[in-house]
């Protein structure tokens, strides 16, 4: 007796459905982007402060607000710099092997640099900066990480800032 259109034994305790559609999987298949990967890096002893940020939150939900901090230095390291930074929002995912889909820009923000974070005891940093941005994560962003892309215009160096969209959907 032959085996097709038989469910595995796992798959059929696990619920498994194949006519059902995940959340997720129909995200995937949306168009991607390899735009979301950094062309132009330079770092500094595990640093980059070329351009450089952090997120208030590291996991948030759909419709919560985030806020940016931002730091920009000059290529010869001047005082008082400052500049423009764009910041594109990918959600990285499969997307036909492009690896992320842009989902929205901000910017251009103005950004100055600000004081470079001291070594504490066990080699910890706390930055304390200034917000460079508040941004609400629309309704409509899927979850998933999700990383900005920061870019200078006052020279070509980019990095990252990172952060998670969580729901409450059951695993």
């Amino acid at each position: 007796m032959g085996m097709a259109g038989a469910v595995s034994p796992v798959a059929a305790f696990a619920g498994y459905n194949p006519q059902k559609k995940g959340l997720i999987a129909e995200e995937n298949k949306k168009a991607g982007t390899t735009d979301w990967q950094l062309t132009y890096v330079k770092s500094n002893n595990y640093r980059s402060p070329l351009i450089e940020g952090y997120c208030s939150k590291t996991s948030l939900r759909a419709g919560e607000p985030l806020d940016i901090f931002l730091s920009a230095e000059g290529l010869s390291g001047e005082k008082g710099f400052k500049t423009d930074v764009t910041i594109d929002f990918y959600r990285i995912g499969y997307y036909g092997g492009k690896g992320g889909r842009f989902m929205q820009r901000i910017g251009p923000l103005p950004v100055h640099t600000q004081p470079p974070p001291p070594i504490a005891e066990h080699r910890l940093r706390s930055c304390n900066w200034l917000p460079s941005a508040s941004f609400t994560i629309p309704d409509e962003w899927v979850s998933g990480v999700y990383v900005g892309k920061l870019s200078c215009t006052a020279h070509r160096y980019q990095s990252y800032i990172i952060f998670i969209v969580r729901d409450d959907r059951k695993a």
